[in-house]
């Protein structure tokens, strides 16, 4: 099912290029292929890198002049917004998620919502807006973290009663 989904995305690629007046190289095929490999989020450095490992060649500003076409082309989306680099994702057959984000240990957890569609339906129905894709981050703290920050807090503030001393009586 892999190589069928793979396919597709290079069907669509390709197409997207011809549009847009692009040749489809064979630097641009191994990162759409790097790309469709990769399930986790990544950022452009990551990307280089691994193909990197993997020993294939391709120069740092074609991953980079490459990323905005596969977006554009709706292969891969920008996923995790508020950083100074984008992280990205492939979403070429996969169903639409959003994405909650800790702030503090940047844990990424990834949900969909039947809710939030339809919130998303109502409010594009009511200015008769056609929506065609959505984006959908909540940033907080995960479970862990906020249990660790809360522990921070009462360790701080047992510290401080024992640090001020007795308490006087009148």
């Amino acid at each position: 099912m892999q190589d069928a989904s793979v396919a597709r995305a290079e069907a669509v690629f390709r197409a997207h290029l011809r549009r847009r007046g692009l040749k489809y190289t064979r630097e641009r095929q191994a990162i759409l292929q790097a790309v469709m490999q990769d399930e986790q989020h990544f950022e452009a450095e990551e990307l280089l890198w691994t193909m990197r490992r993997q020993s294939v060649r391709v120069g740092k500003a074609t991953i980079y002049r490459t990323l905005p076409l596969l977006v554009e082309a709706g292969i891969i989306r920008e996923a995790i917004y508020g950083e100074k680099h984008a992280h990205y994702e492939h979403t070429f057959g996969h169903r639409p998620h959003d994405h909650m984000v800790c702030r503090d240990c940047g844990q990424v957890i990834e949900f969909d919502s039947k809710e939030v569609l339809d919130l998303i339906g109502q409010l594009c129905g009511r200015q008769g807006f056609e929506p065609l894709y959505h984006r959908f981050q909540v940033s907080g703290r995960c479970g862990q973290c906020r249990g660790a920050a809360a522990q921070r807090r009462r360790g701080a503030s047992r510290a401080r009663r024992t640090s001020a001393g007795p308490a006087q009586q009148s």
